[in-house]
């Protein structure tokens, strides 16, 4: 089902949709927290635990603040963000998710070699807590390594976090294939050494 909520200044209009577009249930509500709460509880009730979609005609308005809370409470009872700090200190980092994790690894070995120091962050959960921002911010360069071709986690931080999209590179990795610790290694190095030849890194 889906829903669409009409904002107005004094009531507000409610609409539930079923999949092929027939109204299932339709009310007019007041513009106080009783009234918010009763049409809340409404909507439970016709969810029925199935994913209900609802499109609000706003973006400042009680229920907005309220999504707002869930979506900050929530980012503080997700799962950190696994750091794993260089042995000494830098301003340069790489980010990853999921199974990035063993590459970044030996990546972050390789890098070190080479005498280049990197802190690692996996993050494992979204919405991002204060964590992942104060690390982020912490750098003056960020690698965020993932296997996909549009860069969806990069845009996540851009959006959802307080750095600069320019702190951000991507190392994007999609031909099917498990993204292998060289990947990270090159694409680290071709920015932070792009002068090096390749025969004088230590592979």
């Amino acid at each position: 089902m889906f829903v669409g909520w009409d904002w107005a200044e004094r009531t507000h209009d409610v609409t539930v949709l079923d999949a092929a577009g027939s109204v299932v249930a339709r009310w007019a509500l007041a513009h106080s927290e009783e009234g918010i709460d009763a049409s809340i509880r409404r909507l439970l009730d016709l969810r029925d635990g199935a994913e209900m979609p609802v499109a609000i005609e706003t973006t400042c308005s009680v229920v907005v603040d309220r999504l707002r809370k869930k979506w900050m409470t929530a980012a503080r009872l997700v799962p950190r963000p696994v750091i794993h700090r260089a042995q000494q200190p830098t301003e340069i980092a790489i980010v990853s998710i999921g199974s990035g994790d063993g590459a970044v690894h030996e990546a972050q070995l390789r890098l070190r070699a080479n005498g280049i120091h990197a802190d690692y962050m996996r993050i494992r959960a979204f919405p991002f807590n204060d964590e992942v921002d104060q690390f982020l911010q912490s750098h003056k360069i960020n690698f965020v390594v993932e296997q996909n071709r549009d860069a969806q986690l990069r845009s996540m931080l851009i959006m959802e976090t307080s750095v600069l999209k320019t702190r951000l590179r991507s190392i994007l990795h999609y031909n099917g294939m498990p993204i292998p610790a060289s990947y990270v290694f090159d694409g680290v190095m071709s920015v932070i050494e792009p002068q090096r030849p390749i025969a004088q890194r230590v592979v």
